[in-house]
């Protein structure tokens, strides 16, 4: 979802930046290592 919206994102896991770039940047690869390949769950919602 922050991918619609930012223009930068920053990827925070346990304390350290993993990511810190352009939201276009911002790879599948890049959000597991984010969230360590826990489930997320995605929001069908539109605003």
């Amino acid at each position: 979802v922050a991918k619609n919206y930012c223009t930068r994102i920053i990827g925070i896991n346990s304390g350290h930046i993993v990511f810190d770039g352009k939201s276009d940047e911002l790879t599948d690869e890049i959000i597991d290592k984010i969230y360590e390949g826990e489930k997320r769950e995605e929001s069908d919602e539109e605003e």
